[in-house]
């Protein structure tokens, strides 16, 4: 049974991110890319800040379910999901995932729950 403090709950341009990294794993994906995916489609514009915010949201959501290292920064390059967690997508949204003890919630309503499956060590997320 997942508990409250198995949740984490992100914001949108925060998921958004992970997303992209999820989609792209073991890819660098720039920082142009991410600004283009996940603020730039909306026209918005945002500062470098704002993007290393998000990431840090990101990162600190992982690491309070024990899921420290996942995102990481290549210099000069830009971020990547560590080669050292397998990511699964799921196709299927009937795939049964009751058993799955920790997840993330996001906060855009656009996007589909449960979307993707991390293996780290001995943990699982569902994204």
């Amino acid at each position: 049974m997942t508990s409250p403090q198995d949740i984490v709950q992100l914001n949108a341009p925060t998921s958004r991110c992970f997303e992209i990294l999820l989609a792209n794993r073991y890819s660098v994906i720039s920082q142009k890319v991410l600004f283009e995916s996940v603020w730039g489609k909306q026209g918005a514009y945002v500062s470098a800040n704002t993007l290393y915010q998000n990431i840090s949201l990101l990162r600190k959501a992982l690491k309070s379910l024990d899921l420290d290292g996942i995102v990481k920064t290549i210099s000069k390059q830009g971020i990547v999901i560590a080669d050292t967690v397998s990511v699964q997508e799921i196709e299927n949204d009937n795939v049964d995932l009751e058993p799955i003890p920790i997840g993330i919630v996001y906060n855009d309503v656009k996007k589909r729950w449960n979307r993707y499956r991390l293996n780290y060590g001995n943990r699982l997320v569902n994204f």
